[in-house]
């Protein structure tokens, strides 16, 4: 569970550089609409029709339970093939690959003191 985290960390990292751009376009996005759906970037300056943005919202809601459907599957199928790879190692093997992801994150395997008074 540990590499599955130090995963998401090392590739929140890689795309850091990637969510910055994507704030910049969303700035282009309208605000949200009573609904709480938007169009997709850039659309709101086109001067749709309110016929044309009920059908927008339609379809994207339409392709978001699909897709939101999916990428649990996706997520339930990670998790299963980390599990069957794991299964694969030995248990000394398990070790040296576990110090060998915390080495190359930095601060992944320091954990803040428990009575730290620096949280109150």
């Amino acid at each position: 569970m540990r590499i599955v985290r130090v995963f998401a960390l090392a590739a929140a990292f890689l795309f850091l550089p990637l969510l910055a751009a994507s704030a910049q376009d969303k700035k282009d996005t309208p605000k949200e609409t009573p609904k709480g759906r938007a169009l997709p970037t850039h659309w709101g300056k086109l001067g749709l029709t309110d016929e044309q943005k009920s059908k927008v919202y339609s379809i994207t809601g339409e392709y978001k339970t699909q897709i939101d459907d999916l990428q649990k599957q996706i997520n339930a199928l990670k998790k299963k093939e980390r599990e069957a790879l794991d299964g694969v190692l030995t248990d000394a093997q398990k070790a040296v690959l576990k110090e060998m992801i915390l080495n190359s994150v930095p601060g992944a395997g320091t954990k803040p003191p428990k009575d730290s008074k620096s949280d109150k």
